[in-house]
């Protein structure tokens, strides 16, 4: 799924209000989309979600349309896709509604990183490590990308490089001028202000 991008992973629709009555209720779950490489999934608002699909380096845009009765599941019907030239992991909206994409620029490199997190952040792995996993763990990177879109505006670069590794999520409050971006076993955080 990772590299062919076929359409495996799934969109879930639980509904949890039968369990808010009695908690020994049955789950009530429904595959409502199957997305390549299904990741991060953010509301655009009450009509539109986005779901970020990693092989495909994009993002999906879905209309949802109310299931046939209140008991029923949304539907989602896709309407369009957003192009990134990255691989896309987790989605979240900045204050002023736009979408936040973080994701990796190159698997590879990714792939490598993470393979030798538990050696470089463990000292007992680290010192059982030979010098090349040593050298690796003292400069190795993993490149990062974080982007903006609106469909009035398409898509805006926040952060392009490989200073702070492997983004996985962006949140940005633009009326107090501050951004974050987490990446996957990167340590801390990186923070920007306008």
């Amino acid at each position: 799924e990772t590299y062919l991008a076929l359409p495996l992973g799934t969109v879930v629709h639980v509904d949890i209000s039968p369990l808010l009555k009695d908690p020994a209720a049955a789950v009530d779950a429904a595959v409502v989309a199957h997305v390549p490489f299904a990741n991060g999934v953010e509301f655009i608002n009450e009509t539109t979600l986005a779901v970020a699909s990693t092989s495909s380096a994009s993002v999906h845009l879905y209309s949802i349309a109310p299931g046939a009765d209140s008991s029923a599941h949304p539907q989602l019907t896709l309407r369009s896709r957003v192009v990134l030239p990255f691989m896309p992991d987790h989605l979240s909206k900045a204050s002023d509604g736009a979408l936040l994409v973080a994701g990796h620029p190159h698997a590879p490199s990714l792939t490598k990183y993470v393979g030798v997190r538990h050696t470089c952040n463990s000292p007992e792995a680290y010192a059982r490590a030979d010098d090349a996993t040593r050298a690796y763990c003292a400069n190795g990177r993993a490149g990062s990308w974080a982007a903006e879109w609106t469909e009035a505006g398409g898509l805006r670069n926040l952060y392009v490089g490989s200073d702070f590794p492997t983004s996985a999520t962006c949140v940005w409050d633009k009326q107090r001028k501050t951004g974050i971006i987490a990446g996957l076993y990167a340590k801390g955080l990186l923070v920007w202000r306008d």
